[in-house]
């Protein structure tokens, strides 16, 4: 019964799933996928991370819907520009969704020049971009059609009907954004940005024609930061909007981080935990900690839509990997201000 309401739920809002694109609820850990012009803003010089996530394990199994994403961005001529330098980057992104296991990989590049407004590089503005090339692929061996239904059974591999001639297809896609970056206090940095998707406005089909199937551009606004209280205690807000097509998403939250190794110029250990809400789907409980230039978090989806009548208010589970490394050079002595 589950799996039939997640079908017709699923049907009723198609051609909006196949539009979106892949998302994390720890996006503020997806620097990449966020906005191109986060490519090498960072403590550090370099950094590597990991995401995964998986939902709707209740009532999908055996089907997996899943998405993990690597990437790794540096910083370079930090040291010869007066705070100004280049960040650049790599992702590798799947996601794979559903019976036919519709997989979608993607690996794209990115660079993004960081532009000091002042004589002490605690306020940058940035510009990037982020090319790639995307693949999608569907196993159609794993799907039924309604004409292998014979009227007196069930005749897998029977000749179906369905119009599908390709069951892959590839395209290359173009991301920008700008973002501005201000270390503010001892304690204190805040973030806003704001970025455009498929600039290029790819194209993607299943059929021959692809000529009605152009993938919706997204446009991304996103803030948030880390302020703190004094050396021990930080608030850490964020959020998130995003458009593509009629799909629109909407994250607020707020964390509350305790650190238990203060020191003036490194983050120390701060554990955190807080609740953000994906408006009208979803509220998402996470925990995390930063420590040694780890930062590791943990979320999980709680359904509110209407989806919930099959998952019981299960969603998705995901953890986020990130890892910075690396000695900048600095014109400042002010604390070493952790960030999310």
């Amino acid at each position: 019964m589950k799996k039939i309401i997640l079908l017709v739920v699923m049907c009723m809002s198609m051609q909006s799933l196949f539009a979106q694109d892949p998302h994390f609820s720890q996006f503020y850990y997806s620097p990449l996928t966020l906005n191109p012009a986060l490519t090498g803003s960072m403590n550090g010089t370099w950094r590597v991370g990991v995401n995964y996530r998986n939902q709707w394990g209740s009532i999908s199994a055996p089907a997996v819907y899943a998405t993990p994403s690597a990437f790794a961005d540096f910083k370079i001529l930090s040291g010869r520009f007066s705070g100004n330098y280049l960040g650049l980057g790599v992702l590798f992104l799947t996601d794979k969704a559903g019976d036919g296991q519709l997989t979608t990989s993607s690996a794209m590049i990115s660079m993004a020049y960081h532009q000091s407004l002042d004589n002490t590089g605690n306020y940058h503005l940035s510009a990037g971009g982020m090319w790639g090339w995307t693949q999608k692929g569907i196993d159609l061996t794993r799907l039924d059609f309604f004409d292998e239904f014979t009227g007196t059974g069930f005749k897998p591999g029977f000749a179906s009907l369905d119009p599908i001639q390709n069951t892959r297809f590839a395209y290359t896609d173009l991301m920008g954004g700008i973002a501005f970056d201000a270390m503010v206090s001892d304690y204190s940095r805040f973030t806003l940005g704001a970025a455009i998707s498929h600039i290029s406005k790819p194209k993607e089909s299943f059929y021959a024609s692809t000529s009605d199937n152009e993938i919706g551009t997204r446009y991304t606004v996103h803030a948030g930061g880390t302020f703190g209280v004094n050396n021990k205690v930080y608030i850490l807000p964020y959020v998130l909007y995003q458009l593509q097509t009629s799909a629109q998403e909407l994250v607020v939250g707020t964390a509350l981080g305790y650190n238990f190794s203060p020191s003036r110029y490194k983050v120390g250990t701060i554990v955190y935990g807080g609740v953000f809400n994906r408006m009208n789907d979803a509220f998402i409980p996470t925990v995390g900690v930063m420590m040694n230039g780890v930062q590791f978090g943990v979320s999980y989806d709680i359904n509110t839509s209407s989806l919930s009548n099959a998952t019981g208010g299960q969603g998705g589970f995901e953890v986020a990997v990130v890892y910075s490394a690396g000695k900048p050079a600095k014109k400042n002595k002010r604390t070493f201000c952790p960030r999310f």
